[in-house]
């Protein structure tokens, strides 16, 4: 499968405990549980990756919304509080 020009390996849905089922695609090996941000220069913004079954994999649809943003912000260290959320 190919996304925004990324060729990947697998496409799996998973639904996480606040409810949000999401598409990931798979890029890289991991520790479950583990999420992070990819694709940026800073720190604090980038694309939210997330760790299942000892593979990373990207967010690429679902309901995400400002909640979804908060969460993700909150698991990261950071403050949920101004988070922003761009599709």
């Amino acid at each position: 499968m190919t996304y925004n020009g990324l060729n990947c390996i697998v496409e799996t849905k998973v639904t996480l405990l606040s409810g949000i089922t999401i598409a990931l695609l798979v890029v890289e090996r991991c520790i479950d549980g583990t999420i992070k941000l990819s694709g940026s220069s800073v720190d604090h913004a980038g694309m939210v990756i997330i760790c299942i079954n000892g593979t990373w994999g990207r967010v690429c649809g679902g309901e995400m919304d400002t909640h979804f943003a908060a969460i993700t912000c909150a698991q990261l260290g950071y403050s949920p509080n101004g988070s922003l959320l761009m599709i």
